[in-house]
């Protein structure tokens, strides 16, 4: 009788929920479908971005070795059904939709109440994925479901935030935790939301003393989590001299934060071009006007708090990273910028009467779409253009002769192709374009010589790491010149190749 009781438990329980996920079926497709529509240009270009190079031929994980990211290592092993990590591409990038789709309709829900959605609110939380910074996660054929899912696992614990404080103070710390684990360039989201969610309880009139409860709950469970993290599962790196994972020493924390987000910002300046940039500020700026319009406390008191947590927002977009002693500022790791100003939009387009930022967000959206496209064209271009440069040096080598002895061949790569002709002026007119489409037949850097090297089946021959710092420098033997087009020279004998680009 009681196993009967329990089934039967458990059936109403699983009924009641899918009774409350049931509505927000529809937005998640809708949203799925236009972030899987403005992808399908970055699917075309079928692109080896930057460490797709080296995972699709070797086949291998390593982002918990080198980047402290376990759960990625765990959940590959599932989505490409093996071990051995095959190009399953698009499968992944798409899969990161879905998970940026949820990860928005949650958004929308905590901040609006609801679950039926507006054409407004839809635009203001489309650059949770389709940002460009955003966009660098999603071109990875093989990180992509990983830096998604940790925007997901940002904003879903906030889901508890009416249920008791040990349950959503266990939600914060095991979504924080899962967070780090897959990427932590969103660490900053959770904050940012549990401060807009307690804002908006407190100028619609509830108690202090439940809000307080409230962020207290999200915020032991993030710190908790962040401390375990910091003790257990990090693996501080260092990355020639130029990025470090290290903290830097409590002295120095506060100058090195500042410093570092004064940077990111700069970046973020030069990203966006002015129409952007203008209606992020539109925004911001309702966010601001809306919640003190619509405060049931006091006016001037909302402003200053409404001034407080947009300028928290703005600080803590970025999360920790501004922390570290060295960190990276590649468009990748900025995703919570553009996140948190989704989320700040998303107050005056659900609020009335403020048409103004409606179509501030609904023009942000558009633009952030379209140039999805523009990227996806881009690296097709560069990648095709790539390919001919190789082919181009490698019919030098085989007319050079360079293997005949059957000797191991060292070579070393000079120059660099540059970008391809046919997107040269929008490279120069974007520099977020120039930041996300990589050259990838160059001297500097090591994804500059990967392609040539291993994916062309050239025997015996192995490409100096580092021509920079290399104790073998062949520009200083004076090798004769053995090839030369208006593509590049080659120069050489039976051992060694200098390939020095146009």
């Amino acid at each position: 009788m009681s196993e009967r009781l329990s089934v039967s438990r458990l059936r109403e329980g699983g009924r009641r929920w899918a009774d409350r996920i049931r509505p927000f079926f529809v937005p998640v497709c809708i949203l799925s479908g236009i972030y899987i529509l403005a992808m399908s240009a970055v699917f075309r270009a079928n692109y080896y971005y930057i460490d797709d190079f080296s995972r699709a031929f070797e086949g291998r994980k390593g982002w918990g070795t080198y980047f402290s990211r376990y759960l990625s290592d765990l959940l590959s092993n599932v989505i490409h059904a093996d071990s051995y990590l095959t190009d399953v591409s698009p499968l992944p990038q798409m899969i990161a939709c879905v998970e940026l789709a949820i990860a928005s309709v949650i958004a929308l829900y905590l901040i609006t109440g609801r679950d039926r959605f507006t054409v407004w609110e839809y635009a203001a939380a489309l650059p949770i994925a389709l940002s460009p910074y955003m966009l660098e996660c999603l071109c990875y054929k093989y990180d992509a479901p990983y830096m998604a899912l940790s925007v997901l696992v940002s904003v879903a614990p906030l889901l508890l935030a009416d249920a008791p404080s040990y349950l959503l103070m266990l939600g914060s710390f095991a979504g924080t935790l899962a967070m780090c684990n897959a990427y932590q360039a969103a660490s900053g989201i959770l904050p940012v939301l549990t401060a807009l969610l307690a804002f908006k309880r407190w100028y619609n009139g509830e108690k202090l003393r439940d809000i307080l409860r409230f962020i207290a709950a999200a915020a032991a469970g993030y710190i908790a989590a962040m401390v375990l993290y910091k003790i257990f599962f990090v693996r501080p790196v260092s990355f020639g001299g130029n990025v470090s994972t290290y903290m830097p020493t409590a002295g120095g924390l506060l100058p090195a934060f500042v410093d570092h987000l004064r940077t990111f910002y700069g970046y973020v300046l030069d990203d966006l071009d002015a129409k952007r940039l203008i209606f992020i500020g539109l925004c911001v700026v309702c966010f601001v006007w809306v919640t003190v319009r619509d405060s049931v406390r006091s006016k001037p008191l909302t402003l200053l708090l409404a001034l407080a947590v947009a300028a928290f927002a703005l600080v803590f977009a970025f999360g920790l990273y501004p922390a570290l002693e060295r960190p990276i500022y590649y468009p990748r790791t900025m995703f919570g910028f553009s996140a948190c100003a989704a989320l700040l939009a998303i107050f005056p387009a659900s609020a009335k009467k403020v048409f103004p930022a409606k179509l501030a967000c609904l023009a942000l959206a558009w633009c952030f779409f379209v140039f999805t496209f523009t990227l996806g064209n881009a690296l097709y271009v560069q990648k095709t253009y790539t390919q001919f440069r190789i082919e181009e040096t490698i019919d030098s080598i085989k007319n050079a002769d360079a293997f005949d002895s059957g000797d191991p061949v060292v070579a070393q790569i000079t120059g660099s192709v540059g970008y391809a002709p046919a997107i040269q002026g929008a490279v120069e007119r974007s520099a977020m374009l120039k930041r996300l489409v990589p050259i990838t037949y160059d001297d500097s850097w090591e994804w500059g010589r990967y392609g040539m090297q291993y994916y062309y089946g050239i025997p015996s021959f192995g490409v100096l790491e580092n021509t920079n710092v290399s104790v073998l420098d062949l520009r200083k033997l004076d090798l004769p010149v053995l090839d030369e087009t208006v593509y590049h020279v080659l120069k050489g004998n039976e051992h060694f190749l200098l390939i020095e680009l146009k």
